[in-house]
């Protein structure tokens, strides 16, 4: 997927209504306040081959890259917020809501943005053996 792609699935993520109760959609899954995609890395070589162990995480890594860049056009320059303390909370047991607790555990650390009422999140995550993908969360719920 190209980033122009990407920033055309943002654009309808952010101007899709939130269901109002949890489940998958069309790019990913959503719920109440959120809309989670999950984008994977096109990490095949040009020959049509399986990707090497390592050619899926950093095309996904330069895809990540090139998407906060083309958002940062947009929107200005990013937050740059670790999500660690927010896995870490949620593995003691305290409540995380989503998307937030799905992004601490699968990426880490997201590229972060208010626009109007809403966040954009975008991080990049491992999703399987030899295989990363972009997450991109539209949420109108603060970061915890």
């Amino acid at each position: 997927m190209t980033t122009a792609r990407h920033l055309a699935e943002i654009d309808l993520l952010r101007g899709r209504a939130f269901p109002d109760v949890p489940g998958p959609s069309p790019s990913g899954s959503a719920g109440p306040g959120y809309h989670l995609a999950r984008f994977p890395a096109d990490g095949a070589g040009d020959d049509g081959r399986e990707p090497s162990p390592g050619e899926s995480e950093a095309q996904c890594r330069a895809e990540y890259e090139a998407l906060a860049a083309a958002l940062a056009v947009r929107w200005g320059a990013p937050q740059h917020v670790s999500l660690w303390s927010v896995s870490f909370s949620g593995a003691a047991g305290e409540p995380v809501p989503p998307p937030w607790e799905e992004l601490s555990h699968r990426a880490g650390e997201v590229r972060l943005w208010r626009v109007a009422d809403q966040w954009i999140a975008v991080g990049a995550a491992p999703a399987g053996e030899d295989r990363w993908e972009l997450l991109v969360a539209v949420t109108g719920t603060d970061p915890p």
